[in-house]
């Protein structure tokens, strides 16, 4: 038993540490000791459903263009199926006594992280939990208050009323659109009497609208920032692609399948930071990935687990469920871990299932390790662009990737280039035409299309384009800086010559 707590609590101090585990290399070595560890102590795996999660997974690699990113998934779906296993096949009275544990480790390790953030915070060191997305502290905080709810609901102790109070300003402070929808569902789940609870949260919504400034409501709504609206066409493009491939999905990695399908972009508010690299919905990201296959098993997964009679355990569940909705949490190691586990703690024994010890597969797990190794580099289209200085190889490469990102008007705007480079003026005109469909105030090609018109001697046309360009630069975020930016010695030459 001890093992088990020492085990588990290392796991999350790890976390902390090291980010979650959001480094590839970090995670695959952390991953080591623990399959070390499942070996010496020879978990029980069962021939249960969730193993097709590991087999679908694995077959989706297959299905994907890019397997460095996908292989990574993937080795994360089964190291998070191998805990599931470590869990569910406990003895019940180990479970109990485990998760009586872990619940006030919980609470220390929230205090733990509170602390942290505060620090950050005061001496600006811009610290999160994981990396800079604050919601997942505001998300483990809104775990903590419904212990707290629980705790104080059944013993009506002050220092458990005190400690929820502490959790709920901290949960306001740091700032959760996801981790207030969750709270607020999962305490309407577990509330005693769901129709006052509704009538209450009535209420209180009449008067902070009534009552509360304007500024406090924008802050806690997000209402003044563009991103925030971004949501709904990205999942739309997740069931975009999820229909186009319905039974086994497209492949992992949900950056390429949000390429693919997502709608063009006009005011580059949000195209290359983390809103294009997952649907901000677990279960459109899966449906998507996996296919409707995958999508069966892990919410039977849920659901199984749901009927456990443990309400700390199910309103945990439910509120990471509920909060997977609207984020995305399992793409990271330590929250897919850290998931599966409260599944497995949940779910009942297959003491009617065949079941067979861990190190029988152990060798087979010991060749996806070494693989993960392997392929363990990732690239991106910069990465292939800068690894050659042949003009030919980089035009490939571009309308390789040009397949994946069509709407990625960089791309573009470098065929165009290279083309230009080669003096094939009509083609730079073609993919400067496209660049421009996309970014309409994309400043170099603008530029670049000023000089052609000039060449053409069509300066009426090169006068229109020149007119459009923004003589400014933004630095909000790395589209905006590379569609804004421009050589302002070309700029100043062009209109000269425009005069």
């Amino acid at each position: 038993m001890r093992e088990n707590k020492f085990f588990f609590v290392s796991f999350f101090v790890l976390s902390y540490f090291l980010e979650g585990f959001k480094d590839r290399n970090y995670f695959l070595i952390v991953s080591v000791f623990f399959l070390i560890y499942f070996y010496w102590i020879n978990i029980k795996i069962s021939l249960s459903p969730q193993i097709f999660l590991i087999l679908l997974a694995f077959f989706s690699i297959i299905k994907s263009d890019f397997l460095e990113t996908s292989y990574f998934i993937f080795y994360k779906t089964l190291v998070s199926v191998l805990f599931y296993y470590y869990f569910k096949n406990m003895e019940e009275d180990e479970k109990k006594v485990f998760f009586d544990f872990f619940k006030i480790f919980y609470i220390f390790y929230l205090f733990f992280l509170i602390v942290s953030f505060y620090i950050s915070y005061v001496f600006k060191l811009n610290w999160y939990f994981i990396g800079k997305n604050n919601n997942y502290i505001a998300f483990l905080l809104s775990g903590g208050i419904l212990i707290k709810y629980l705790d104080f609901r059944n013993s009506k102790r002050i220092r458990d009323l005190i400690t929820m109070i502490l959790f709920v300003f901290s949960l306001f402070f740091i700032n959760s659109r996801s981790s207030y929808v969750s709270l607020i569902l999962s305490l309407f789940f577990i509330s005693r009497n769901r129709l006052r609870f509704l009538f209450y949260f009535l209420l209180c919504c009449i008067f902070s609208v009534f009552i509360l400034p304007d500024s406090f409501l924008n802050y806690i709504l997000k209402l003044n920032n563009p991103k925030a609206y971004a949501r709904l066409d990205i999942w739309i493009s997740g069931i975009k692609g999820f229909l186009e491939n319905p039974v086994f999905g497209n492949g992992i990695d949900f950056r390429y399948i949000f390429e693919k399908f997502k709608f063009p972009y006009f005011d580059g508010f949000n195209y290359y930071n983390h809103s294009t690299l997952h649907s901000h919905n677990e279960f459109i990201n899966i449906l998507a990935e996996y296919g409707i296959l995958y999508f069966i098993i892990y919410l039977t997964t849920i659901k199984n687990s749901l009927e456990t009679k443990n309400c700390y355990l199910k309103v945990l569940i439910i509120n990471f469920t509920i909060f997977s909705f609207f984020d995305i949490v399992l793409k990271v190691p330590f929250f897919s871990i850290f998931y599966f586990s409260m599944l497995g703690i949940a779910s009942g024994s297959d003491s009617n299932a065949h079941v067979f010890k861990f190190r029988r597969i152990f060798h087979i797990i010991a060749i996806f390790v070494l693989v993960s190794f392997f392929v363990s580099r990732t690239f991106d289209y910069d990465d292939f662009i800068n690894s050659t200085q042949s003009v030919y190889r980089k035009i490939a490469a571009s309308r390789c990737f040009a397949n994946y990102q069509p709407y990625n008007p960089v791309i573009y705007y470098n065929l165009a280039f290279y083309h230009y480079q080669l003096g094939l003026y009509d083609k730079t005109v073609f993919f400067l035409d496209e660049a421009l469909k996309i970014e309409p105030n994309f400043n170099l090609a603008l530029l670049m299309y000023c000089d052609l018109m000039l060449r053409k001697g069509d300066k009426d046309l090169a006068k229109k384009y020149f007119s459009r360009i923004r003589p400014y630069e933004l630095k909000d975020d790395l589209y905006s800086y590379r569609t804004s930016h421009f050589d302002k010695n070309i700029y100043l030459s062009l209109k000269n010559n425009l005069k």
